[in-house]
């Protein structure tokens, strides 16, 4: 079954229980990660794949959200552009 949303203004038509960051990568859309690899089990560690979901009051993990039909998501907000920033240099520290 496919579902259809909109992914940085962007129709995108996909499978059905594909995580956020799956179906970007299929649609060329870069969303960085950094504890997201297939080798390992814990995702969602790192938040670095942050996406703004439109209805949702935080920012959501992409390599662990799946999509649903009709979302609304943005990938390089200001509000995503902001948080990946001061993740990145909270680990950093």
């Amino acid at each position: 079954m496919t579902i259809t949303f909109s992914m940085d203004g962007k129709e995108i038509t996909a499978e059905e229980n594909k995580t956020l960051l799956e179906i970007a990568r299929d649609n060329g859309i870069d969303i960085p990660t950094i504890c997201f690899h297939e080798a390992t089990t814990a995702n969602a560690l790192c938040r670095i794949c942050v996406v703004e979901v439109e209805g949702q009051r935080l920012l959501q993990p992409a390599c662990i959200v799946k999509a649903i039909h009709s979302m609304k998501v943005q990938t390089r907000s200001e509000k995503v552009i902001r948080a990946r920033k001061t993740i990145l240099e909270m680990l950093a520290s």
